[in-house]
């Protein structure tokens, strides 16, 4: 080696002593002249013992072999200048190192090779690292993941074999392809984020779909993790295709979701015991109980039972049949938080094919409080409905297939059988006519006959020969079986009742023959509705004159027939509250086409049947000649009653007179009754001046002229006359009632007399007659003054006297009253109706 090869040589060592990478340099006689500490370092080779000796003389076979036949061949070799190659190196027996020597030709300005330049770095864990991937790759083929590798821009730089497969796609068209348009659920948006929690973590675990070339989706699960190796930071991720999972999780899902539907759904309370304690709690059982499943986890479940004896009844039943591997079922009562008791059917069964204790038994309890509550109402209304059946005064049979399965003790009356007699005896026997039991049970054999209740008349046969009408009442039951057929019917016997209806069709014949051929207008109507049930049409013609059409649908329909002036009345009678023992009747005039005016008299009756229906009865009878009859009758009555009422009222007015003529002469001859018997006179005058009245007049009694006459006859009785006035347009109208004549009259002769035996000596008497709206007011006033505390209601009934008059006045209509007004006593007596009346009115 020349000295020009030796300075560059020592220039090289100087500058690559200090450096950090693995260095050395050979000369073109393959002699090491540089060998700095970290190449000695990395090989465990001094510099002392490498220096100046060829790889051969100094470094581990076959690794210096290697080194010097590359050497040679880039030294000698044209063109190439560099290489890379990696080599073992064993540093005994249990340990391998990788070195990776990467060489470089030196050459002068001449472009002459000079020597070789060898940089060396520690490959063992990226070249184990590199057979862990091959490892891991050809076991990530084999188990069928996909492994797709990407850049910090999310192209795709890698793609195993299943992948391309998985996706449909070579590995040239995936090689640059952006993720996203393989990751269908996962946006660009999210990339950066994702990036830079993969750096700071140690992976990313997350589920998503794939697009496959044909556009369809293929869901997997990902596991991507950030790898730098090769200097270039990429992505992992391995993807495990979840088509078959997810539908087997679907599957498991709905059956899942069944079993908890039903679970949930059922009336039971679920619980799983494992060691002896509960894990799983359905809601339900928390809702049977009334603890949460917090305190169902923690309480004693033997406090739930009632009593201890059933606590040692249960457990040693329940234990028995677990410790065998057995299931059980029983009966406990228990009591819920609220301390309401509950009875239970509890279920229980050991879980898996080990001991119970260990792998746990699932326990079910069943609310059948109420089940036993309905099943006891159920036997009690089996016992009524049983009671109620053989007790029924109805016929009641239970058939199956044709024949009686069982008949209560009315239906074997019916029959005449004896009891229990008829059981199992076919219901075709039962029919008088074949022919008709053929029919109906042609009509049952079909499916539609035998839906719901049904009802149907026949004939029956008795057990002694004779032959009934019944009505069957009947019902299907529902067997389950498609064969058979079950009834619960119901038997009436109707004979009574269709000889009734027969009678009823006579009954109703009878009347049309009597409604047709009377001559009144017969008419039936319904009357809640108004509906005309029946008219005798021919009648109803001849007597109006016109069709019945009109009374179809409007009970009012014949008032086109009638006088207006009469509709007021007859609607007023017809829609009058009905009352039996007030029926009467209305008379109007019929304005007859064809006849002209007649009198028709209306008698309406309201009934009500046995069914509740209220029915209106009318009868129109043509009167008119009946009516003139009457009136010319009534007319000779009243002339022969007026006659006879004047002659008695005449009479008793000539009697009267005498009577009082005769009082007047005892008066006249004892003069210490002459008062009283005046008085007595007065009132027997004012007597006969009624009846006088009376006898002259022809209709009620003037109540005016009677006053009149009254006062007129008292004056004259004391020698004096009355001062009289009168007020009031129709005063003379005022007639008296024929019961209060003479009461009234006697009322007036008494005040009158009171008037002029109470004046002061000589003074007047001023009697006014005043029609003031409906009454009449008589006022007498005379000079004087009533006794100090005088009050006329203190003053009883008597004979004579005020308590005359009070016993006399009316006792509707009337006042009377007796009152000082200065000088003067004022006697004032009024009269309203009933008391009075107007002519007229």
């Amino acid at each position: 080696m020349d000295s020009d090869s030796a300075k560059q040589f020592g220039a090289h060592a100087s500058a690559f002593e200090l450096s950090p990478i693995a260095t050395a340099l050979l000369d073109a006689e393959l002699r090491l002249r540089v060998w700095n500490s970290a190449m000695a370092e990395l090989t465990g080779v001094p510099a002392a013992v490498a220096l100046g000796r060829r790889p051969s003389q100094a470094l581990p076979e076959p690794m210096a072999s290697q080194i010097e036949a590359t050497a040679r061949r880039l030294l000698d070799g044209p063109g190439r200048d560099q290489s890379r190659e990696a080599f073992t190196w064993d540093e005994g027996p249990q340990r391998r190192r990788w070195l990776s020597l990467h060489r470089r030709v030196l050459r002068d300005a001449a472009g002459s090779a000079t020597g070789l330049l060898l940089h060396a770095t520690d490959a063992t864990e990226e070249r184990m690292l590199g057979q862990h991937v091959d490892a891991l790759r050809e076991a990530l083929e084999s188990a069928g993941l996909l492994v797709l590798r990407y850049d910090r821009d999310g192209r795709v730089v890698d793609a195993n074999a299943t992948a391309q497969a998985a996706l449909g796609h070579g590995r040239a068209e995936l090689l640059g392809m952006d993720i996203f348009e393989l990751d269908a659920d996962s946006p660009r948006s999210n990339f950066g984020i994702t990036w830079a929690r993969l750096m700071q973590t140690h992976g990313h675990y997350y589920q998503t779909r794939l697009r496959r070339r044909d556009g369809s989706l293929l869901p997997v699960e990902v596991f991507c993790a950030f790898s730098a190796l090769g200097g270039d930071p990429t992505v992992f991720a391995l993807a495990r295709d979840r088509s078959a999972e997810l539908e087997q999780q679907q599957a498991l899902l709905h059956s899942f979701a069944e079993t908890r539907a039903i679970v949930e759904s059922a009336p039971l309370g679920i619980v799983f015991f494992k060691d002896m304690q509960p894990v799983r709690i359905s809601q339900h059982m928390s809702t049977l109980l009334g603890y949460d499943a917090g305190e169902l986890r923690l309480i004693d479940w033997t406090r739930l039972v009632e009593s201890e004896a059933e606590v040692r009844s249960l457990a040693a039943t329940a234990m028995t049949a677990l410790d065998t591997g057995r299931a059980f079922t029983l009966e406990c009562r228990l009591r819920r938080k609220d301390g309401q008791p509950l009875l239970c059917r509890v279920y229980g069964a050991p879980i898996g094919n080990t001991h119970w204790r260990s792998a746990g038994a699932v326990v079910c309890l069943q609310d059948i409080t109420e089940q036993r509550a309905i099943e006891k109402a159920l036997r009690n209304a089996l016992r009524e409905l049983s009671l109620v059946f053989d007790s029924a005064v109805l016929g009641l049979v239970h058939v199956a297939n044709g024949r009686i399965v069982r008949a209560n003790p009315h239906f074997e009356r019916l029959f005449m059988q004896s009891p229990g007699a008829m059981h199992g005896a076919e219901v075709e026997a039962l029919f008088d006519d074949p022919d008709e039991f053929a029919r109906l049970r042609a009509r049952f054999a079909r499916e539609d006959g035998r839906r719901g209740p049904y009802q149907f008349d026949c004939r029956l046969r008795r057990g002694d020969g004779n032959r009934f009408w019944a009505v069957v009442h009947g019902s299907w039951l529902d067997t389950g079986r498609d064969d058979s057929c079950a009834t619960i019917a119901a038997i009436v016997d109707v004979t009574r009742e269709r000889e009734s209806e027969q009678a009823l069709r006579e009954s109703e014949e009878r009347f049309r023959l009597f409604a047709e051929n009377i001559g009144s207008v017969f008419y039936i109507g319904d009357a809640g509705s108004g509906e005309m049930l029946y008219i005798n049409a021919r009648q109803y013609t001849d007597i109006f004159g016109a069709s019945p059409e009109t009374l179809r649908h409007d009970v009012f329909g014949a008032l086109c027939h009638v006088d207006p002036d009469d509709h007021a009345r007859i609607r007023a009678y017809v829609e009058r509250e009905y009352d039996d023992e007030a029926e009467g009747g209305v008379d109007f005039r019929i304005l007859n086409p064809l006849k002209g005016r007649r009198v028709g008299h209306l008698r309406l009756y309201r009934r009500q049947l046995a069914n509740g229906r209220l029915m209106n009865l009318a009868i129109v009878d043509d009167v008119t000649e009946q009516r003139h009859s009457e009136e010319e009758r009534v007319r000779a009555l009243e002339e022969q009653r007026d006659l006879l009422v004047r002659e008695v009222h005449h009479r008793i007015k000539n009697n009267l007179q005498g009577v009082a003529g005769l009082l007047q002469q005892t008066a006249r001859s004892r003069p210490q009754l002459a008062d009283m018997l005046t008085e007595v006179v007065g009132q027997i005058q004012a007597i006969s001046q009624v009846h006088g009245l009376q006898m002259r007049a022809r209709e009620a009694l003037p109540l005016l002229a009677m006053a009149k006459a009254v006062v007129g006859n008292v004056g004259s009785l004391y020698d004096m006359r009355f001062a009289v006035t009168e007020t009031g347009d129709w005063l003379a109208d005022v007639v008296l009632p024929e019961q209060e004549a003479v009461p009234l009259a006697l009322v007036l002769n008494e005040l009158g007399t009171n008037a002029v035996k109470h004046r002061r000596p000589q003074a007047p008497v001023l009697a006014h007659f005043a029609a003031e709206e409906d009454r009449v007011v008589v006022t007498l006033t005379h000079e004087g003054r009533l006794p100090e505390g005088f009050d006329l209601a203190r003053i009883g009934r008597a004979t004579s006297g005020l308590g005359l008059i009070k016993s006399l006045l009316p006792r509707r209509g009337s006042q009377l009253q007796l009152f000082d007004d200065g000088a003067c006593v004022v006697t004032r007596l009024t009269l309203s109706p009933p008391a009075i009346a107007r002519k007229g009115g």
